[in-house]
């Protein structure tokens, strides 16, 4: 960075600053460096608009340790309507404060302008200020009356005292001044009088109520005492009886007695946790989707049943750490099931948050920072990220209704930074820095202002967001959707990230009601992050499937956004890759996640229509019949073919 003469000669601050708006602009974009606040130095000095001296007013001092003292002061300037504060270059909305760290030997007043040199400031906490004072030259500036009287309150208050009180205007106010407090500390003597007495009847009153506090406790003392005599000869009488009751075992039922009592005694206390009274079954690969079925049904009084497709699918989906999109009417147990899952699993929580209409941005999901007050104001969502870095459990986060706002504007760059495993920046790093210094520099302060103790609660708040957001491995993101009028359509860019769960009204078969009647279940699964997200096959075993799928969607090529990517191929690759390749169950489930969703063209495109039409010869040759309903359901009613509708 490199100091340009200008033709142009300010002579106001506010006239310098638009002059240098490049330079100020560029300065607030960066954490500062020295070079930075020397540029900036030279430029101001060379523009002349404050000489080679500033003024300013010292607005207070704060007493540090080691005999020093810190100096706060707004740099002033001299105009015709009065002295008036300059606006600070890196914050437009308040005014530019500066401060020096000196010897409690220089004596300041506070509300007095000084005159005084200014250079740099070099401090890495206290760059933003860009300059600082030099306390030796510190020169107090006489002011008349009228100017202090604008200085307080402008010109208006100058002028208004002028119009009021003619003549000496010093002389009037301060008669008037003397005769005003003679009459307030009148006042105020009669007050202290009847407060006075106030307490004398007060203290009589806590006088009478501790003397019969003090007979109470000697009552409930001698009462306490003899409880203890009771409970004592109780006990003598209880173990005089058991003693006498073991006395009359035999030789081999005392010798049973001593072990059993040895074994209670020598037992290790063990830590309470949530899992401790209940179940922990082991994970198993080919047994957990029974398992999961079991315990929806038993875990709880719902008595909540769902198809062992609805579960796996789920399963596998949430192992892939994909978004996973629960779509169907209301009440079809969406929620529900989110829960039953946590529930169902040790050590694991789900947490549900609603959207809202009016989200726009990654602001309406993750808080933003207040740079103002320096702190961060944060979001349900946001907890519910943090929370998850504290727990080794599996944290399921559902957007209920997410589709109420256009997805892709609050929630891309979270869906980008997962795929990427890239961190997410909440707020400017210096930001953090600065609170971590005024953290440590606040055991300095011997005597902390209001304000002090406010921006240290702050910066202390502040600690607790990181400036970056890793979103911790054992966090996966659930949304649900309703599908009508009232909502956005999902995009493409979300349709490509997910998967897509339709589910319909559950209801079990008498024979397997009562199957699931007479095996009851309870507990939870273990979980174990590695294990849950390990493969069960490798990516050769599951090769025919996953190009078979990606074959289908290579067909429909005709359909902008209809085939499958790159991306969607891994997904589909590492679903089947979680568990065993059972039944044509899963396959039929690909095409209702990662195909159906796809395709979005209207009724009159023959073209369009006629490769569809090839895609379901080739699901009857493989006898896909749900999926073959699915997208004859997609045909029925409205001017384009959807699987939204």
């Amino acid at each position: 960075m490199t100091i340009q003469n200008t033709s142009n000669n300010p002579k106001k601050f506010e006239e310098w600053l638009n002059i240098n708006k490049g330079l100020i602009e560029d300065l607030k974009n960066r954490d500062l460096t020295t070079d930075d606040t020397r540029t900036f130095y030279e430029r101001l000095q060379a523009s002349n608009v404050f000489g080679d001296s500033i003024i300013i007013k010292i607005d207070k001092t704060v007493k540090l340790k080691n005999s020093r003292q810190l100096i706060v002061a707004t740099v002033m300037e001299p105009t015709i309507e009065g002295y008036q504060h300059c606006t600070s270059p890196i914050s437009a909305y308040s005014s530019w404060t500066i401060s020096a760290n000196v010897s409690s030997s220089v004596e300041v007043k506070s509300d007095v302008l000084y005159q005084t040199t200014f250079i740099p400031e070099i401090h890495p906490s206290k760059r933003e200020q860009l300059i600082t004072f030099d306390p030796d030259t510190l020169v107090p500036i006489d002011l008349s009356f009228n100017e202090s009287l604008k200085l307080i309150g402008g010109n208006a208050l100058a002028d208004v005292a002028s119009q009021i009180y003619e003549g000496d205007l010093e002389s009037v106010l301060f008669s008037k001044f003397v005769s005003h407090n003679t009459e307030l500390i009148q006042n105020s003597y009669k007050e202290i009088q009847e407060k006075q007495e106030q307490i004398n009847t007060l203290q009589q009153e806590v006088s009478s109520k501790e003397k019969q506090l003090n007979t109470q406790i000697q009552e409930f003392n001698t009462t306490e005492k003899e409880l203890q005599k009771s409970h004592k000869k109780e006990i003598l009488i209880i173990n005089r009886d058991y003693q006498k009751k073991v006395d009359k075992l035999t030789k081999r039922e005392r010798r049973l007695y001593e072990i059993l009592s040895d074994i209670r005694d020598e037992s290790p206390s063990q830590e309470i946790n949530e899992d401790q009274d209940v179940t922990i079954h082991p994970w198993n690969v080919e047994t957990n989707v029974s398992m999961l079925q079991r315990l929806f049904y038993h875990n709880s009084n719902q008595t909540l049943y769902y198809g062992t497709q609805v579960i796996e699918t789920f399963l596998r989906a949430l192992q892939t750490n994909t978004l996973v999109i629960l779509s169907g009417p209301s009440g079809t147990g969406k929620s529900s099931l989110i829960n039953a899952f946590a529930d169902a699993f040790q050590s694991s929580t789900a947490k549900v948050i609603p959207v809202q209409s009016s989200w726009t941005d990654k602001q309406d999901l993750l808080g933003y920072f207040n740079t103002i007050e320096k702190r961060y104001v944060p979001t349900p969502f946001l907890e519910a990220i943090l929370n998850a870095r504290e727990s080794k459990g599996l944290h399921l986060i559902c957007l209920d209704e997410m589709n109420l706002s256009h997805v892709e504007y609050y929630f891309a760059e979270l869906l980008s930074a997962r795929e990427l495993n890239i961190p997410i920046n909440l707020y400017p790093k210096r930001y953090r820095k600065e609170a971590q210094e005024i953290i440590e520099e606040f055991s300095e302060i011997e005597s902390p202002s209001r304000e002090d103790k406010e921006r240290y609660r702050n910066a202390i708040e502040l600690d607790h967001y990181p400036f970056e957001l890793s979103i911790p491995k054992n966090v996966r993101f659930v949304g649900t959707v309703n599908m009508d009028h009232t909502v956005k359509p999902l995009s493409p860019k979300v349709i490509d990230r997910s998967f897509i769960l339709e589910l319909t009204y559950q209801a079990a078969d008498l024979e397997l009601k009562a199957e699931l009647n007479n095996n009851p279940v309870s507990g939870k699964i273990e979980f174990d992050l590695d294990v849950f997200s390990s493969d069960y096959l490798s990516v050769e075993e599951v090769l025919d499937d996953t190009h078979w799928i990606v074959s289908l969607s290579d067909k429909l090529n005709v359909i902008p956004d209809a085939k499958i990517n790159s991306r969607s191929e891994k997904q589909i690759s590492k679903f089947l890759q979680m568990g065993p390749l059972s039944s044509e169950g899963l396959m039929n489930q690909l095409v209702l996640s990662k195909l159906l969703p796809r395709i979005h063209f209207s009724s009159g495109n023959e073209e369009a229509m006629a490769v569809c039409e090839g895609l379901v010869s080739d699901l009857r040759l493989k006898q896909l019949t749900p999926s073959i309903n699915r997208f004859e359901k997609m045909k029925k009613g409205g001017r384009y073919i959807n699987f939204f509708k």
